[in-house]
C-alpha cells in the first residue's frame, strides 16, 4: 500500500508541475509575442498593433 501512496503522490506532482509549465509557456509566448512586434515596428517604422 505504501508503494501505491508515493505514486499517487508523484503522479500529483507532475500533474502539478506540467500545469505550471504550460501555464509559463502561454505567458512567455504572449511576452515574444509583444517583444517581437515592438521590435519589428520600430526596426520597420510601422507602429505595432
Amino acid at each position: 500500500m505504501l508503494r501505491d501512496d508515493l505514486h499517487e503522490e508523484n503522479r500529483r506532482a507532475w500533474n502539478a508541475a506540467a500545469e505550471a509549465h504550460n501555464r509559463r509557456k502561454r505567458e512567455q509566448a504572449r511576452f515574444l509575442r509583444i517583444a517581437c512586434a515592438r521590435r519589428l515596428s520600430e526596426e520597420s517604422g510601422i507602429p505595432a498593433t
